[in-house]
């Protein structure tokens, strides 16, 4: 019996822990997706801005500074979302499939350290699993 209640503490808390990964998945998604509508949309108005409207001498210049820095950042924005990169969120959820307990090796899970290791000579080395 006591088993079964280790069982279902250990259910619960990777149960716990993949919920905890896909809210934060969410948020993460949602606040990038929002940085990027507020970048586009800066450069949208600062092009509308220098084409469309009378804008004095003094402040064409600055307006065209303007343009060529987000150039930069609309250029950073597309390479996030169209790079090939590795997201810590899907690296912590294999993980978290790979091991059958979802803990990480250091502290316990699929991959930890083993001590019986009784070929290294004099005293114990760490192997990994």
């Amino acid at each position: 019996m006591n088993e079964e209640n280790n069982n279902i503490t250990e259910h619960e808390l990777q149960s716990r822990k993949l919920k905890q990964l896909d809210t934060r998945r969410k948020a993460n998604w949602f606040a990038r997706y929002s940085i990027t509508l507020v970048v586009v949309g800066t450069f949208l108005i600062l092009i509308a801005l220098l084409f469309f409207q009378l804008v004095p001498e003094e402040a064409r210049d600055l307006l065209n500074i303007l343009v060529g820095a987000y150039v930069a950042v609309l250029a950073k924005t597309t390479d996030y979302w169209f790079k090939e990169k590795e997201d810590p969120e899907i690296a912590e959820g294999i993980e978290l499939h790979k091991n059958g307990n979802g803990l990480p090796p250091q502290l316990g899970g699929e991959g930890s350290p083993n001590l019986t290791n009784e070929s290294a000579g004099e005293g114990w080395e760490i192997v990994h699993k």
